[in-house]
């Protein structure tokens, strides 16, 4: 599956308007609730905003004063141009037990393991780390021998390395449905790592809980949940 392919699927046949090179400054309040965004290129008047910003949504939240529990963590994937020993009808396919994983991609395969690593702010250019590469192909490796056959003669010019950042909340699923604290403002955030395959049922419910605000009454996703005492959450194990 292509996120890239899978994104812009979602956008041409959503009808949505979308601005381009268009960034978010703000977001004004008046007596009623939320108001306006205020952009680079204009303010935007509205009753409703929902904050989908990556790991910049707790930026965004803090400018009307809400602290999301969230963090950044670093993740890095490895793409290796051509690797004939790759099938190209391999599943995509996951170690259970340490999270590695590996799927064909084009003529290659793509790669990566959720590392333990420190919390780091929002950024959009992410640092990458050339030992990564070895790592994960040891990790695939254990259930998939055939990477330590791959890395015996894999040159730097034909790994790709990239960077990004999960944003995860305390039990590691999506923070989702109305603010508590600003009327009109709602949440869409937090998926660690569950972006591709969580995002489009969460959108879904953020759009039912928009538009019918009475089934927040049995949303699970409420930011209000991290009120509750740590024991009472269900904490997502597996994030790759």
């Amino acid at each position: 599956m292509s996120a890239h392919e899978l994104t812009y699927g979602f956008a041409k046949s959503s009808a949505a308007l979308f601005a381009l090179r268009t960034e978010a400054k703000g977001i004004t309040t008046d007596s009623e609730g939320v108001s306006a965004v205020v952009t680079n290129r204009g303010t935007v008047a509205t009753r409703r905003v929902m904050i989908s910003a990556g790991p910049f949504a707790a930026v965004v939240a803090s400018w009307l004063g809400i602290n999301l529990p969230l963090v950044n963590l670093r993740r890095q994937k490895a793409v290796i141009g051509r690797v004939p020993q790759v099938p190209r009808n391999a599943p995509m396919t996951i170690d259970n037990d340490t999270g590695a994983y590996w799927r064909p991609e084009v003529d290659g395969a793509a790669l990566g393991w959720a590392l333990p690593e420190e919390p780091t702010p929002a950024s959009e250019n992410v640092p990458t780390d050339w030992t990564f590469p070895a790592i994960v192909l040891e990790g695939a490796a254990r259930l998939t021998p055939f990477w330590n056959d791959v890395a015996e003669t894999l040159t730097q010019d034909n790994v790709f390395l990239s960077a990004g950042q999960y944003t995860c909340s305390p039990d590691n699923k999506p923070i989702i449905g109305p603010s508590a604290c600003v009327n009109g403002l709602y949440f869409n955030l937090g998926y660690a790592g569950h972006g591709i395959m969580a995002s489009p049922g969460g959108s879904r419910l953020a759009i039912d809980l928009l538009l019918h605000p009475e089934l927040d009454e049995h949303n699970q996703f409420r930011l209000e949940r991290f009120g509750k005492e740590t024991a009472e959450l269900c904490r997502e194990g597996m994030v790759i």
